[in-house]
């Protein structure tokens, strides 16, 4: 789980860099987590094998979300619209 108060703390202090990071390893986890759902034996290597994994199991919203996740991860964009990108794709995993 995401430490609400150093995130808190980070974004008032517009170090986003840090929000990003913190969401990027959430995100991950709770991928992680589904997956390990699915398959028991399931451990961790790399980022593309854990898109490849999760566009295996998971339902086609949150297919679309890995995708979004994992483009983010490579492509170099706008920090905020980062950081917004990924607070959508947390909160609608974090609740699914």
């Amino acid at each position: 789980m995401i430490n609400k108060k150093l995130f808190k703390e980070n974004l008032n202090k517009k170090n986003y860099s840090n929000c990003i990071y913190m969401l990027h390893e959430e995100i991950k986890n709770i991928l992680i987590s589904k997956v390990t759902k699915f398959d028991k034996n399931y451990s961790y290597i790399d980022l593309c094998d854990l898109k490849n994994k999760c566009l295996t199991f998971l339902d086609e919203e949150q297919k679309l979300l890995v995708l979004e996740f994992y483009d983010s991860s490579f492509n170099q964009y706008n920090e905020t619209y980062e950081l917004d990108r990924l607070l959508d794709i947390y909160k609608t995993l974090k609740d699914s």
